[in-house]
């Protein structure tokens, strides 16, 4: 449910700035279509073309997710400091916390022409507070300036809705 609400809310924002592109699942996305602007929506357990954009990113982001069996979920890994940001949960395994991802940068499958954005969660709250935050006029001016970037996002889980969602870290992304 976090990823069609993702869905609505990115989908709302894009409207408003006058795009009228189509948005699909991303199976039924063409090779040519693969190599054309995207933005994803769910993490890589979520969407096959997240795990192939972020596999292929490799050494480029600093960000990464990993697998947590015991709460068959994600955690946001940190390439480069080795840090885990792991969603935190209630006696009943519920989480009360979760983190996301915003990532804009050239898509590797065509990086002279096409851009990615990637916003994706741990959980389905992570996710919806990502594309709620991409609404956010002063985060969106923050972001311009960097032009590719990652951002490392948490939000607090109450109820199944997600709240306080704040930027835990973001980086700008190289162009090399």
């Amino acid at each position: 449910m976090g990823d069609i609400g993702a869905l609505v809310e990115i989908e709302a924002q894009l409207r408003r700035l006058g795009f009228a592109g189509r948005i699909a699942e991303s199976k039924q996305l063409s090779p040519r279509e693969l190599s054309s602007d995207l933005v994803l929506i769910g993490g890589p357990e979520a969407n096959a073309v997240t795990r192939t954009m972020l596999a292929k990113l490799s050494g480029v982001i600093s960000y990464s997710f990993v697998e947590d069996p015991e709460h068959a979920a994600a955690e946001v890994h940190d390439v480069s400091t080795g840090r885990v940001s792991a969603p935190r949960y209630d006696e009943s395994g519920y989480p009360v916390s979760d983190y996301a991802l915003i990532i804009r940068t050239p898509n590797p499958l065509a990086p002279d022409t096409s851009e990615i954005v990637i916003v994706a969660g741990c959980w389905e709250h992570g996710t919806a507070a990502a594309a709620e935050k991409l609404g956010d006029r002063k985060f969106l001016r923050r972001m311009k300036k960097m032009e590719h970037f990652e951002v490392l996002l948490e939000t607090t889980v109450v109820d199944g809705a997600h709240y306080n969602v704040k930027v835990a870290e973001s980086r700008r992304i190289s162009a090399d």
